[in-house]
Protein backbone atom coordinates (compact mmCIF):
# COMPACT_ATOMS: atom_id res chain seq x y z
CA UNK A 1 0.00 0.00 0.00
CA UNK A 2 1.46 3.25 -1.08
CA UNK A 3 1.85 5.88 1.86
CA UNK A 4 -0.91 9.21 0.98
CA UNK A 5 0.97 12.08 0.04
CA UNK A 6 -0.53 15.71 0.66
CA UNK A 7 1.28 18.92 -1.38
CA UNK A 8 1.57 22.09 -0.42
CA UNK A 9 1.06 24.99 -1.92
CA UNK A 10 4.00 26.43 -1.00
CA UNK A 11 6.36 22.99 -1.72
CA UNK A 12 6.62 21.62 -5.36
CA UNK A 13 7.29 18.41 -6.74
CA UNK A 14 10.84 17.86 -7.73
CA UNK A 15 11.62 18.19 -11.13
CA UNK A 16 11.12 15.91 -14.02
CA UNK A 17 14.14 14.72 -16.36
CA UNK A 18 13.35 17.76 -18.35
CA UNK A 19 13.33 20.13 -15.64
CA UNK A 20 9.82 21.06 -15.12
CA UNK A 21 7.47 20.12 -12.22
CA UNK A 22 4.34 18.10 -12.37
CA UNK A 23 2.46 20.33 -11.08
CA UNK A 24 3.88 23.47 -11.59
CA UNK A 25 1.35 25.97 -14.13
CA UNK A 26 4.45 28.05 -15.36
CA UNK A 27 6.20 25.06 -16.85
CA UNK A 28 3.38 22.96 -18.57
CA UNK A 29 2.12 23.78 -21.92
CA UNK A 30 -0.69 25.80 -20.99
CA UNK A 31 1.59 27.96 -18.60
CA UNK A 32 3.97 28.94 -21.43
CA UNK A 33 1.20 29.43 -23.94
CA UNK A 34 -0.18 31.73 -21.25
CA UNK A 35 3.28 33.45 -21.11
CA UNK A 36 3.11 34.06 -24.65
CA UNK A 37 -0.28 35.64 -24.73
CA UNK A 38 0.77 37.99 -21.62
CA UNK A 39 4.10 39.02 -23.47
CA UNK A 40 2.16 39.39 -26.81
CA UNK A 41 -0.49 41.83 -25.23
CA UNK A 42 2.26 43.93 -23.61
CA UNK A 43 3.67 43.93 -26.48
CA UNK A 44 0.76 45.40 -28.93
CA UNK A 45 0.11 48.15 -26.00
CA UNK A 46 3.31 49.10 -26.33
CA UNK A 47 2.53 49.45 -29.94
CA UNK A 48 -0.22 51.05 -30.06
CA UNK A 49 1.19 53.81 -27.48
CA UNK A 50 3.78 54.16 -29.63
CA UNK A 51 1.60 54.49 -32.53
CA UNK A 52 0.24 57.16 -31.12
CA UNK A 53 2.93 59.07 -30.44
CA UNK A 54 4.95 58.45 -33.48
CA UNK A 55 1.64 60.17 -35.48
CA UNK A 56 1.22 63.08 -32.67
CA UNK A 57 4.85 63.67 -32.28
CA UNK A 58 6.95 62.55 -35.54
CA UNK A 59 6.50 65.07 -38.65
CA UNK A 60 6.42 63.91 -42.63
CA UNK A 61 7.32 61.55 -44.27
CA UNK A 62 9.84 59.51 -41.12
CA UNK A 63 6.57 59.44 -39.05
CA UNK A 64 4.01 58.64 -41.79
CA UNK A 65 6.56 55.45 -42.15
CA UNK A 66 7.12 54.67 -38.47
CA UNK A 67 2.69 54.79 -38.59
CA UNK A 68 2.81 52.51 -41.39
CA UNK A 69 5.30 49.96 -40.06
CA UNK A 70 3.89 50.03 -36.21
CA UNK A 71 0.52 49.40 -37.50
CA UNK A 72 1.56 46.24 -39.48
CA UNK A 73 3.85 45.47 -35.89
CA UNK A 74 0.19 45.08 -34.57
CA UNK A 75 -1.51 43.96 -36.73
CA UNK A 76 1.13 41.03 -36.17
CA UNK A 77 1.16 41.17 -32.63
CA UNK A 78 -2.76 40.81 -32.24
CA UNK A 79 -2.86 37.76 -35.08
CA UNK A 80 -0.07 36.10 -33.10
CA UNK A 81 -2.56 36.62 -30.00
CA UNK A 82 -5.44 35.42 -31.33
CA UNK A 83 -3.12 32.41 -33.50
CA UNK A 84 -0.39 31.63 -31.26
CA UNK A 85 0.59 28.34 -33.03
CA UNK A 86 1.03 30.07 -36.58
CA UNK A 87 4.40 30.10 -37.63
CA UNK A 88 5.95 33.41 -37.11
CA UNK A 89 6.60 33.78 -40.68
CA UNK A 90 2.92 32.97 -41.81
CA UNK A 91 2.28 35.61 -39.00
CA UNK A 92 3.99 38.60 -39.85
CA UNK A 93 3.20 37.53 -43.60
CA UNK A 94 -0.01 37.78 -42.97
CA UNK A 95 -0.26 41.19 -41.17
CA UNK A 96 2.14 43.18 -44.23
CA UNK A 97 -0.45 41.28 -46.64
CA UNK A 98 -3.46 42.60 -44.55
CA UNK A 99 -1.58 45.88 -44.60
CA UNK A 100 -1.44 45.95 -48.31
CA UNK A 101 -4.84 45.11 -48.90
CA UNK A 102 -5.67 47.95 -46.16
CA UNK A 103 -3.76 50.36 -48.14
CA UNK A 104 -5.22 49.52 -51.90
CA UNK A 105 -8.63 49.44 -50.66
CA UNK A 106 -7.87 53.22 -50.06
CA UNK A 107 -8.16 53.47 -53.50
CA UNK A 108 -11.50 52.67 -53.58
CA UNK A 109 -12.73 55.49 -51.17
CA UNK A 110 -14.66 53.37 -48.77
CA UNK A 111 -12.72 54.26 -46.05
CA UNK A 112 -12.70 57.46 -46.42
CA UNK A 113 -16.25 57.46 -46.63
CA UNK A 114 -15.91 55.13 -43.42
CA UNK A 115 -14.03 58.05 -41.58
CA UNK A 116 -16.65 60.73 -42.29
CA UNK A 117 -19.44 58.22 -40.94
CA UNK A 118 -17.11 57.52 -38.12
CA UNK A 119 -13.90 59.29 -37.49
CA UNK A 120 -11.98 57.24 -35.61
CA UNK A 121 -12.22 54.60 -38.24
CA UNK A 122 -9.25 56.57 -39.95
CA UNK A 123 -6.70 55.33 -37.58
CA UNK A 124 -7.44 51.83 -38.72
CA UNK A 125 -8.54 52.05 -42.47
CA UNK A 126 -6.82 55.55 -43.16
CA UNK A 127 -8.24 57.67 -45.51
CA UNK A 128 -5.85 58.48 -48.39
CA UNK A 129 -3.85 55.91 -50.71
CA UNK A 130 -0.03 56.91 -50.04
CA UNK A 131 2.32 54.38 -52.39
CA UNK A 132 5.13 55.49 -49.49
CA UNK A 133 3.36 53.75 -46.90
CA UNK A 134 4.12 50.43 -48.68
CA UNK A 135 7.69 50.74 -47.85
CA UNK A 136 6.48 50.81 -43.95
CA UNK A 137 4.31 47.64 -44.41
CA UNK A 138 7.23 45.96 -45.56
CA UNK A 139 9.74 47.00 -42.76
CA UNK A 140 6.79 46.47 -40.30
CA UNK A 141 6.41 43.01 -41.68
CA UNK A 142 10.37 42.66 -41.07
CA UNK A 143 9.99 44.05 -37.60
CA UNK A 144 7.18 41.96 -36.72
CA UNK A 145 9.25 38.62 -37.88
CA UNK A 146 11.66 39.79 -35.33
CA UNK A 147 9.58 41.07 -32.34
CA UNK A 148 7.67 37.75 -32.84
CA UNK A 149 10.43 35.66 -33.02
CA UNK A 150 11.94 37.26 -30.16
CA UNK A 151 9.05 36.72 -27.81
CA UNK A 152 8.39 33.10 -28.69
CA UNK A 153 11.77 32.72 -27.41
CA UNK A 154 11.29 34.13 -24.16
CA UNK A 155 8.15 32.37 -23.38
Amino acid sequence: MRPHVEWSRSVLPAPTKDGSRPLDPGRGRHGRARRARTLTAIAAATTVALGVVAKLVVPGLAGDLLGSALYTVLLALLLAFVAPRLPVLVTAGTAAVASLGVELLQLTGLPAAAAATFPPAAWVLGTTFAATDLLGYLAGGVTGLVLLRALRRAS
